[in-house]
């Protein structure tokens, strides 16, 4: 199983280095020396997680997850190769479901 590390993203310039882009356009990111395995994380004013992104093999591959100040989840959806897969949702501020689409049918469901 692969470490999965967590980076801030006002850290990403000093903690992991470019590669260059994937051949969808998506920047490559290595982690010394091995290509990066994680989330890139930003954050709120008063602390709270905005997003996180994840990457495998130092492309965006896996969840991407956006959340409101109050630090309810506002959206979570799935990327790999700047590609959308599987099952997207979306909430409003108080938590409730007000959306889900299946990328790979591509239907609300």
């Amino acid at each position: 199983m692969k470490i999965k590390n967590r980076v801030n993203d006002n850290d990403v310039d000093n903690t992991l280095e470019s590669k260059g882009f994937d051949a969808n356009g998506g920047e490559i990111f290595y982690y010394q020396g091995q290509p990066f395995n994680g989330f890139i994380e930003s954050y709120y004013e008063n602390g709270n997680l905005r997003d996180e992104v994840e990457y495998s093999e130092g492309s965006i591959g896996g969840v991407i997850r956006e959340y409101y100040e109050n630090g309810v989840t506002k959206s979570e959806y799935f990327q790999y190769f700047n590609k959308y897969k599987g099952i997207s949702r979306e909430w409003n501020e108080d938590g409730k479901l007000i959306s889900k689409f299946d990328w790979d049918k591509k239907e609300n469901i």
